[in-house]
C-alpha cells in the first residue's frame, strides 16, 4: 500500500476518536462505554490511571489489513484513553512504533487536558 494511503488511514483514525471524544465530553448521558459498543468488535477495559487522570481504558479497535481489500481481514489496534475531566482538552499522541504503556504526556500535564494515545500499525501489540 502507498504511503498516502496510510496517511489517509491515520487520518480518518485521528478523526474518528477526537469525535469519539468530543462526543463524550459535551455529552455527559453518553458514557465511553455505550460509544465503544457501537463499534463492532471493539474492546474496553478500564485500566489503573495515572495519578493526574481520574479514569484510563484501554481500546482494541478491528482496523483492516487492506482498506481497498477488506476481505484480507482485520487485526486489532491498541489505544489508551485517559479522563481529567469532560471539560478539559485533549491531547492525542501517536506513538512513533509501540504503545508499551499509559502515561501523561508532557503536553497533557500541562494542559490539564485528557489524552488519547495511539499505537502504529503493524507494531507493538497492533499486528496481524
Amino acid at each position: 500500500m502507498r504511503k498516502e494511503n496510510y496517511n489517509v488511514i491515520n487520518i480518518y483514525l485521528i478523526v474518528s476518536l477526537f469525535l469519539l471524544t468530543a462526543v463524550t465530553c459535551t455529552k455527559p448521558d453518553l458514557s465511553l462505554e455505550s460509544l465503544v459498543l457501537e463499534i463492532p468488535g471493539a474492546e474496553l477495559e478500564e485500566i489503573p490511571a495515572d495519578t493526574m487522570y481520574a479514569l484510563a481504558y484501554r481500546l482494541m479497535i478491528p482496523q483492516p489489513l487492506d482498506h481497498k481489500h477488506p476481505e484480507k481481514g482485520n487485526f486489532m489496534q491498541k489505544v489508551y484513553i485517559s479522563q481529567v475531566d469532560v471539560d478539559r482538552p485533549v491531547v492525542f499522541i501517536t506513538e512513533g512504533y509501540t504503545a508499551n504503556r499509559n502515561y501523561a504526556g508532557e503536553l497533557s500535564r500541562l494542559l490539564d487536558a485528557n489524552q488519547i494515545i495511539v499505537e502504529h500499525r503493524f507494531f507493538g501489540e497492533s499486528v496481524p
